[in-house]
């Protein structure tokens, strides 16, 4: 073949037809059918199936389906090495695409160029059914805050979950986590159990509040609750915790238990489901709305109030009257002090003080000069003399006794005596009593004898500056078998 170019018209019909071989040949692709088999295939231009390639090296066009089409792209010139995309045949925007990329790793980008990781700056992941609202959750990185956000398709950060890594935080509605676990939710729902409440929220949580449930059936004191780690000492060890804890009592019932680790791990306080308080007893009366246990390390129990200006306890019986249901007990500087408030806890009224130096006033009297300050009470000695004392044998059956309640003594004898013959005359002055008499004051005394006839006598006495009474004008009396008689005086500061 002399010809040094093959064209059309040195190649048979039915061959390469009106075709010239050469680089920029058309070939209709009904004309060729290649086998290359075991040969390599090298170019430097593209190759595109389907259609020819919009971007990169090599892209697979699976045709039209409706408005979208699906892309297979080798995409080097977008720094990506393997990209699938479903894209509307009328746009270059990817409605989904699936990117392995060389500067962005592994990517999930949609019409929003929404990623899954991305080399820099934030990064995201849609996961649901269509990515309407309520159809799917996102999960954000932020960069700048190096923090992860869960929230629902449409929605803001921080609406469900945020994840703060660079503190190592996790917040519950809100992307300002300000603690270890911070939760927060806005409710206008006013809290409902001031009263008795059987509804689904006695036994459900509230849209806002903190569930912690435990799953067993029918354990006796089966237990809910919070665990607190609070530190232990520097070498290691010994660790200072404590729990709040639920225990299931039965039907429709918990007790809130209070538990501390001091050495050994105890319950310390427990609020009962039907409302009674115990402190260090895990077996509280049931008629007692408040009970503290003695503390096992001190073996006494105390309850301390300590108020700014005042403490007090006051104790209301609605049976009471009117102003009658309160009594109040209290401490004002000092003194401890009985008295009462009216129905609404307001004019106080002191009934009782016990000074705290000592002595008690009546009624709001606070003067110290008229406190009941003292009480004794005992035997005293009877010792007895006359003007004249004739046959006065000897005593027995002595009973002289005393009480001293403040400055008053109140006192009694009854002194029988074995001679019945025995006369007395002149003043008579009986010697003995505990307290010495106050001078400006003389008392009235009961003083009267007996005598061997049966018959008795008034004697009328007073008292004098001494530790004695005196008996005067009273002439003379014969025969004393019995000598008694009762009375008080005021004693001498």
């Amino acid at each position: 073949m002399a010809l040094t170019t093959i064209n059309s018209d040195g190649v048979k019909d039915d061959s390469i037809v009106n075709a010239d071989i050469k680089s920029d040949a058309a070939i209709a692709g009904t004309k060729v059918a290649p086998n290359f088999g075991s040969q390599n295939i090298v170019t430097t231009g593209t190759i595109g199936i389907g259609a020819s390639p919009t971007t990169g090296k090599l892209e697979i066009n699976a045709g039209s389906s409706g408005t979208d089409v699906t892309v297979l792209r080798l995409d080097s010139d977008n720094g990506g090495a393997f990209n699938i995309q479903c894209s509307d045949a009328s746009s270059a925007t990817p409605i989904w695409k699936f990117d392995l990329g060389i500067s962005e790793g592994l990517e999930i980008d949609s019409a929003t160029t929404t990623r899954f990781l991305s080399g820099s700056g934030d990064s995201s992941i849609a996961i649901g059914k269509t990515g309407a609202a309520n159809d799917a959750v996102v999960l954000k990185y932020d960069e700048s805050g190096d923090k992860l956000h869960f929230y629902g398709w449409g929605g803001s950060e921080g609406d469900i979950l945020t994840l703060d890594n660079g503190n190592s935080r996790v917040g519950i509605g809100t992307t300002t986590v300000a603690s270890v676990l911070d939760v927060r939710d806005t409710s206008t729902t006013s809290y409902p159990f001031t009263s008795a409440d059987s509804g689904v929220y006695s036994y459900s949580p509230y849209p806002h509040e903190l569930n912690i449930k435990n799953l067993t059936t029918g354990t006796d004191d089966g237990f809910a609750g919070i665990h607190f780690h609070a530190g232990e000492r520097s070498a290691g060890g010994r660790s200072g915790t404590a729990r709040i804890s639920a225990l299931y009592k039965g039907e429709y019932k918990a007790d809130l238990v209070f538990a501390t680790r001091n050495t050994s791990f105890k319950e310390r306080m427990r609020i009962t489901a039907a409302g009674n308080v115990s402190i260090n007893n895990d077996t509280p009366e049931t008629f007692a709305a408040l009970q503290v246990k003695n503390n096992t390390t001190n073996n006494h129990s105390s309850l301390l109030l300590h108020g700014a200006d005042l403490a007090q306890i006051l104790l209301r019986d609605e049976t009471g009257g009117s102003n009658e249901k309160v009594t109040t007990i209290r401490n004002d500087q000092g003194d401890f002090l009985v008295g009462t408030h009216n129905d609404a806890y307001s004019n106080w009224q002191e009934n009782i003080r016990i000074k705290h130096a000592g002595g008690i006033t009546f009624n709001g009297d606070t003067s110290t000069n008229n406190a009941l300050n003292d009480y004794e009470e005992g035997d005293w000695t009877f010792s007895f003399s006359a003007g004249t004392v004739n046959n006065a044998g000897t005593t027995s059956g002595r009973v002289c006794r005393y009480k001293k309640v403040g400055g008053i003594v109140h006192f009694w004898f009854d002194v029988f005596q074995v001679n019945n013959t025995m006369e007395i005359d002149g003043n008579v002055t009986i010697d003995g009593l505990p307290f010495s008499a106050e001078t400006s004051f003389h008392s009235h005394m009961n003083i009267s004898t007996y005598n061997s006839n049966g018959s008795s006598t008034i004697v009328k006495n007073y008292m004098n500056d001494a530790e004695n009474i005196e008996i005067h004008d009273n002439g003379t009396l014969s025969n004393i078998r019995h000598f008694w008689g009762w009375g008080s005086y005021p004693v001498s500061d």
